[in-house]
């Protein structure tokens, strides 16, 4: 939340962010999304990097892994916390924390960290 931000700043951040985590070669694409907090809203999502963009098992053949949703906080939201809303904006972003470990250790699907199951869990490090 500052001055003048806008959604070059949003994209900004999450450009960088994904190139630190998953290498400066990946791409990331934003898409039009609806989320009440937010307006305008996307999800984002990076090029798989491990198959390059061109479709494995861990992207779904898809060539994308979707990371989360983000958008401009919406200026309801922004007065209701006490912000001039003429003055100031920002920005707000979710990631899946499951997405990292899903990608550094080559999971393919991401329900197995929902189930429970320690043979896969305990295989981890804490």
């Amino acid at each position: 939340i500052d001055e003048g931000i806008g959604m070059h700043h949003l994209k900004g951040t999450l450009g960088a962010f994904a190139r630190s985590m998953f290498g400066p070669g990946v791409q990331v694409r934003f898409r039009p999304d609806f989320f009440p907090f937010v307006e305008p809203g996307v999800d984002y999502a990076i090029s798989c990097p491990f198959c390059d963009g061109a479709g494995c098992p861990i992207c779904k053949r898809a060539g994308w892994i979707e990371l989360g949703g983000a958008g401009l906080i919406h200026p309801n939201i922004m007065f209701a916390q006490g912000f001039d809303t003429e003055k100031y904006s920002g920005f707000a972003f979710g990631l899946g924390v499951e997405r990292i470990p899903m990608m550094q250790y080559r999971v393919d699907d991401l329900r197995l960290f929902y189930d429970n199951d320690l043979r896969f869990l305990e295989q981890f490090p804490a």
